[in-house]
């Protein structure tokens, strides 16, 4: 598209982060309204239900918000934070491994059960369809948190060229409040580390809770950006 590139999974459609907008030369002038009609025309024309668009420019982002949110658009505002310092306490006396995806999906698919947008049968499909998928990312692993033999807390780390991303940080809820997702990031963390990666983050909402939990264990805010999404079209 004109100002940035169109990212459709056609067998994956449900899965909103595999299917959106990605906004990457538009001009600071652009109006919210344009946006959102390009939006809808290139995903409603691949069959999609919901609208995605990524804006990495910040600036852009804070000017597109007000017009989109006038349309009914819903404003995901997100912290990249990467690792500057040190925890504010070690992690729990917990068993930590790297798991493969099918350790991982019993337990990923409990916790979809569990989750708003995992209780629909079809979309908690495609979904747990993309975390077989992910495979295909070079450097991908697993860390998880084991108790009673089976991952109950996990997180990916995405990891190449001396930078590495720690993403889809997950407790399952009758394990949370024990200190595992911290456990398990800063495991992460580690590993990164101890595989060359000079820069370790992730992203985090800035309206979240966990945007706290990552501060405490020493991940400052770098920069940030802003996803607008939208279902049924635009208006």
């Amino acid at each position: 598209m004109r100002w940035g590139t169109v990212l459709l999974t056609p067998g994956l459609p449900q899965v909103w982060d595999l299917n959106l907008f990605r906004v990457e030369r538009a001009p600071r002038y652009l109006a919210a309204w344009r946006l959102a009609g390009a939006t809808d025309r290139a995903l409603g024309a691949a069959g999609l239900r919901h609208r995605s668009i990524v804006v990495d420019d910040d600036e852009l982002g804070v000017r597109l918000r007000p017009g989109l949110e006038a349309r009914g658009w819903r404003t995901e505002e997100l912290l990249v934070m990467a690792l500057r310092g040190t925890p504010d306490r070690p992690p729990a006396a917990v068993e930590i491994r790297e798991v493969t995806e099918p350790e991982l999906r019993p337990a990923r698919d409990r916790y979809l059960r569990t989750a708003p947008y995992g209780r629909d049968p079809g979309t908690r499909r495609q979904l747990l369809a993309e975390g077989a998928r992910a495979e295909r990312a070079p450097g991908l692993r697993r860390i998880a948190a084991i108790a009673g033999g089976e991952p109950v807390a996990w997180c990916r780390l995405y990891a190449a060229e001396g930078t590495a991303e720690v993403d889809d940080v997950v407790t399952l809820e009758e394990h949370r409040n024990r200190g595992l997702a911290r456990a398990v990031v800063l495991s992460a963390a580690q590993t990164a580390h101890e595989g060359g990666a000079d820069l370790v983050f992730l992203r985090a909402d800035a309206a979240d809770w966990p945007r706290k939990l990552y501060e405490r264990l020493g991940f400052a805010t770098i920069g940030q950006h802003y996803v607008f999404r939208l279902v049924g079209g635009a208006r």
